[in-house]
């Protein structure tokens, strides 16, 4: 009933102010919602997009605490920053897949496939898209609840060097150089960071009396080294080509000392002089490496796509001398468009992939397997009316054949200047390489027995909704969306060896997910904006509501650009919710604030406090996300 009356409250507002309504204004951005570039009004998807400018304007130095704050965007952290951190979309309890350019980023060996989006800094980035509702049917596996596709930057203009540095809270330093730029037909970006800091105390200090936590603690230090390049070449006659490669070398110090009565003082075990047994295997190391070589040949009427690439990822957990965890994926694909008609556009292509997961910790695991996959896309386009349908078929040598669709319109609406989208979409999610093939690994309460038999987690969505502009001056949305996910993936006990426990995944689960989504943009003056979003989402799964997903999810921020001062005040409210352990968490509102001055073209400078008011919160019980306090950070960015 909630439900129901969200939407039809904010359908009837809209349809309240249709007689003023005058031409759409949406932005042009070009959007992956299909394998051909398209306009985001044009495609029934519901996309999200995070521009540069919009990162930028947000001044956080962290990808996640940004997506956090999306319509329909959760994130769960596992401690401290940078620490390990997942999405969920629209309540749904599976990761969305994770691409860099196109490229599946989702590491092999994780027990719940994901990419860890942690240590992800905006700095390379020219775009997020995060594409809502199930995707296999164009990306396949793993996009059971959406897609973000992470594109980066690519070499614009005159060469030049962009270089910024960073100063804050917590003895937090940053460093960021790049050089970029175009000379004749070859274009080329080159970038290098450092980020260090003292961190925040991942666990916090614990009142036995209360059962309850409180800021405190020791801090848990966070190293970050990356690199990043994207070399391109246009050989012309419409050949063109490019190589990227990103990577980056992390190390998180933890400190997994749980206060108790018998236990009131903890060592500083995230010291690095402490090379106890204990601290050695509370830190994470990540080497992470990815590389993509692109080739397109545009013909008249055609396109023809090649790409290859190879990521590794490497987890550092038991000490510097031994990375337990060493995941592999590589391949290939080809696709082929072509515009049939003037309205009229198919996709196809095939795919190849091979995943190997590496476990250099007793009892070893050292497995690999292959998938392809190949799919159809068509886009028609019948005068104000968008459609899109795909098919795909993926093979995996684990498991076999799925095949799965998606099915989406978009219709403009003259009269009013309305777009109405709706989708229906299947999905899947690959049993990863742990929960197939584990032999006695570590696992949270006790060990964990490979399950070869498993079955891939299948996923159903459907969305629908409106998009309403008023001029340039207001932009009200609002959506339903269902979602339903079968042979959910869980863990049984299996039995007791000794007196070690040992369980085992099984496909036994399934969860129905369902909400409304809304959003309104309006500009009362040109120099101001204000943004709001709700997000209500149910979602039942076999324990309730999915751990980690409130209830309700309220973000807004006020906007004041004005000659070359740019400010920024957002907030966001997260209503009750549930940790992993039942605990309820949540009922919180966080506000942070961004300034920043353009002292000429050249240079800028910057202001960014987070957690204004101090509002101590946390979204797990115990070793869980640890709540960043207040904390204020500087920025001179300078342009040659």
């Amino acid at each position: 009933m909630k439900l129901k009356l969200k939407f039809i409250l904010t359908s009837v507002f809209c349809l309240a102010l249709f007689q003023n309504a005058l031409a759409v204004n949406l932005d042009t951005i070009v959007v992956s919602a299909s394998k051909v570039n398209q306009k985001i009004e044009d495609s029934p998807t519901y996309i999200q997009v995070l521009t540069k400018q919009k990162m930028e304007d947000n001044g956080n130095l962290f990808l996640s605490y940004m997506l956090n704050q999306l319509p329909g965007v959760s994130v769960e952290q596992g401690g401290g920053i940078g620490g390990e951190t997942m999405a969920f979309i629209r309540g749904i309890p599976v990761s969305p897949k994770v691409m860099m350019d196109g490229v599946s980023i989702m590491s092999p060996y994780y027990p719940f496939p994901h990419f860890n989006l942690g240590p992800i800094m905006p700095d390379n980035i020219d775009r997020i898209e995060i594409l809502q509702g199930a995707q296999s049917g164009l990306w396949g596996a793993n996009a059971a609840s959406g897609v973000i596709n992470i594109i980066t930057q690519k070499g614009k203009g005159k060469p030049h060097i962009d270089y910024n540095q960073t100063y804050g809270s917590f003895g937090t330093t940053k460093e960021y150089l790049a050089l970029s730029g175009e000379i004749k037909k070859f274009n080329f970006y080159v970038a290098g960071s450092a980020y260090d800091t003292t961190g925040i105390p991942q666990t916090y200090s614990y009142n036995y009396k209360t059962h309850t936590y409180s800021q405190g603690g020791k801090r848990d230090g966070y190293h970050k080294y990356s690199f990043y390049s994207n070399l391109g070449y246009d050989f012309g006659d419409g050949l063109s080509a490019n190589l990227i490669t990103d990577s980056y070398k992390s190390t998180n110090y933890t400190d997994i000392c749980k206060y108790s009565k018998d236990n009131p003082v903890c060592p500083n075990n995230s010291a690095p002089s402490n090379l106890t047994p204990l601290a050695q295997s509370s830190r994470h190391e990540v080497d992470y490496y990815f590389t993509k070589l692109n080739v397109d040949k545009k013909f008249e009427k055609a396109t023809l796509n090649f790409e290859t690439h190879y990521m590794q990822n490497n987890s550092y957990y038991y000490s510097p001398s031994s990375a337990p965890w060493k995941g592999r994926t590589y391949g290939a694909s080809l696709n082929f468009s072509y515009n049939v008609a003037p309205t009229t556009k198919i996709v196809l292509g095939v795919d190849y992939g091979k995943d190997r997961a590496i476990y250099d910790y007793t009892p070893q695991i050292n497995v690999s397997r292959e998938h392809a996959g190949t799919f159809l896309e068509v886009l028609q386009t019948i005068q104000n009316l968008n459609l899109q349908a795909s098919a795909r078929e993926d093979h995996y040598q684990t498991f076999g054949n799925t095949f799965t669709y998606k099915l989406g319109a978009n219709y403009y609406f003259e009269p009013t200047n309305t777009i109405f989208k709706a989708n229906w979409g299947t999905g899947f999610v690959a049993p990863s390489m742990f929960d197939l093939y584990a032999n006695g690994a570590p696992f949270r309460f006790g060990y964990l027995k490979g399950n070869p038999n498993l079955q891939p987690e299948k996923s159903k969505t459907f969305d629908i909704g409106f998009i309403q502009n008023f001029g340039d001056k207001l932009q009200i949305s609002s959506s339903f969306f269902w979602s339903k996910i079968d042979n959910l993936i869980d863990t049984k006990y299996a039995s007791l060896i000794g007196r070690s426990q040992y369980f085992i995944p099984i496909n036994i689960s399934k969860t129905i997910s369902k909400g409304v989504e809304s959003t309104l943009t309006y500009k009362p003056i040109k120099y101001l904006e204000l943004s709001l979003s709700d997000t209500y989402t149910q979602s039942d799964g076999p324990f309730g509501q999915t751990s980690n997903i409130p209830y309700n999810s309220t973000s807004g921020a006020l906007s004041f650009n004005y000659d070359r001062i740019y400010a920024q005040l957002n907030g966001q409210y997260i209503s009750t919710m549930y940790d992993n352990s039942g605990h309820q968490i949540g009922r919180y509102t966080v506000f942070n604030a961004n300034l920043s001055y353009k002292i000429n073209n050249n240079a800028k400078i910057g202001l960014y406090a987070q957690n204004i008011f101090n509002r101590f919160y946390y979204a797990s019980w115990g070793y869980g996300y640890a709540t960043p306090p207040r904390s204020f950070y500087t920025t001179l960015s300078l342009k040659f």
